[in-house]
């Protein structure tokens, strides 16, 4: 049977002077903070305060920074002195009021060596690029199955692959006056031919998981998401139409990759003091390289100058408010996102309310919208008079119009003329027509289907045909008479009927 061992109790967190002395012990070598507390069993955190004690007293300086140790650090001269003095170290703790103000110099420096030297596997930025690759491959089987997929592809402002573009949520100022206000975000997932996706990912596989791990998880997605919306804002708004006056399609993740940029740039320049000079002056480098390329690109044609330097100033200043915040973190970032979506905000409606290109965009959406009431009224126009020649029928025999009406009247009066004449006169032929007009015109009004004002008044008119051809027929199978109230009355509405529908079709 294998004996455990005692459990062994944790030392208590060490003193400034122990820890000097440990620091000591190590020479000529570097004592790492975390080395210490994990052979001791104490908490890092422990070690905090005292180690601020040491570097305030000038006693030790930092040395290199070792992956998976971090900061090393060692005895300054000063130090040195103090440790071959036998008297203890006369090395005061802080007040209360100073700990609780004073920064953790070494912790942040820790963190920041940390996030550069060694950051954790990167998570988001690696999902936004599969997330841009999907959603270009859902694009292209929508432009394979409409016959446009080489366009797609190409992106070569086919007309068919745009309508894809849009079907798959790029932004158009358009469709932001319609009210598509959530295109400023997909928009950013949407890219114009293989080209463009292309660098946008380069760029994004290859600084994405530096910028997350410089920025942190949650962090780096609320900088990349703010800069999207607000680049797509600004193209927006200072470039809704072309020169020619035609709808600029806006896509791409540039406004987003733009803000990643700066918010590097902040994060190095806000950490320069935790980091060896060299190695912030080799990053700052590389990325002033890659700004002043990404600024060339902007001015190619084609390619969104406002959406690139708008998602850049949001990346900036939400990443000024996120490194600004130590203490109230979450109140600086949410102060920083509102900050950079009121001012986005505020250039758009500007823009709405004052540049010439909205007010093209808004004289082409009101005449587009007359255009298609007038479409919708003609369609629906000859749909009723589609479904009125339809009910009315194309027989010869019995017409509906008004000539055939007024010619039943000239009949009927003439077969009255004739029966005052000749009392032994049958107006059979007369009562056929007007029965076989009464049935016609009740059947046709019955079948008309339409509900709108132009197929009412056919109803009205038909209504108004059977009526006067049942009061000729009620007319005739009475004896000859010289006044015909009711046939009169039956007329005047017929009359009145067929003003109201204004014409025959």
């Amino acid at each position: 049977m294998q004996a455990m061992k005692p459990f062994a109790e944790p030392e208590s967190a060490p003193d400034a002077e122990t820890l000097l002395r440990s620091i000591a012990a190590a020479a000529p070598g570097l004592w790492y903070p975390q080395r210490h507390a994990d052979t001791h069993g104490i908490p890092r955190d422990a070690l905090t305060d005292p180690l601020w004690l040491l570097r305030q007293a000038g006693l030790v300086e930092v040395g290199d920074w070792v992956k998976g140790l971090g900061q090393g650090l060692r005895l300054s001269p000063h130090g040195e002195k103090a440790v071959a003095t036998p008297t203890p170290l006369a090395v005061r703790p802080p007040s209360p009021t100073q700990s609780r103000a004073a920064p953790n110099q070494l912790v942040l420096g820790d963190e920041a060596r940390n996030a550069v030297l060694d950051p954790p596997p990167a998570v988001v930025a690696p999902t936004l690029l599969y997330a841009n690759l999907a959603w270009f491959a859902v694009g292209c089987i929508l432009a394979w199955r409409g016959g446009v997929g080489l366009e797609f592809l190409k992106g070569d402002r086919h007309p068919g692959a745009m309508d894809i573009l849009m079907d798959t949520g790029a932004v158009t100022a358009v469709a932001v006056w319609r009210g598509d206000w959530w295109r400023l975000a997909s928009s950013c997932f949407v890219h114009i031919g293989l080209f463009h996706l292309l660098c946008n990912m380069l760029m994004l596989g290859m600084l994405g998981p530096f910028a997350e791990g410089l920025w942190g998880r949650w962090r780096f997605a609320l900088i990349y998401a703010v800069s999207g919306v607000a680049g797509g804002m600004a193209a927006i708004a200072l470039n809704p139409v072309s020169d020619q006056g035609a709808n600029v399609l806006m896509a791409g993740a540039s406004g987003a990759l733009w803000g990643m940029l700066t918010a590097m740039v902040v994060w190095m320049v806000h950490n320069r003091r935790h980091l060896p000079p060299e190695l912030t002056r080799d990053r700052l480098q590389r990325l002033g390289f890659l700004l002043m390329l990404n600024v060339g690109v902007s001015f190619v044609p084609g390619v969104s100058a406002e959406a690139h330097f708008g998602g850049g100033v949001a990346g900036a200043l939400v990443a000024w408010s996120v490194a600004s915040g130590r203490r109230r973190p979450r109140l600086w970032a949410v102060g920083g996102v509102t900050l950079v979506s009121l001012l986005a905000l505020l250039i758009l409606l500007a823009a709405v309310r004052w540049s010439d290109g909205w007010q093209a965009v808004k004289k082409w959406e009101q005449l587009r919208i007359v255009l298609a009431q007038a479409q919708r009224v003609g369609e629906e126009l000859m749909a009723d008079r589609a479904a009125i020649r339809e009910a009315v029928g194309e027989d010869d025999r019995v017409k509906l119009s008004p000539k055939q009406v007024e010619s039943l009247r000239d009949s009927f009066a003439a077969e009255q003329k004739s029966r005052l004449v000749v009392p032994k006169f049958d107006p059979k032929s007369l009562v056929r027509r007007a029965t076989e007009m009464a049935e016609r015109a009740t059947a046709a009004a019955g079948r008309i289907p339409s509900e709108s004002e132009l197929a009412e008044r056919h109803r009205d008119y038909l209504r108004a045909v059977a009526a006067f051809a049942t009061a000729v027929r009620a007319e005739l199978a009475r004896p000859p008479r010289a006044d015909t109230p009711e046939l009169v009355a039956a007329w005047q509405a017929f009359t009145a009927a067929r003003q109201q529908l204004g014409f025959w079709d």
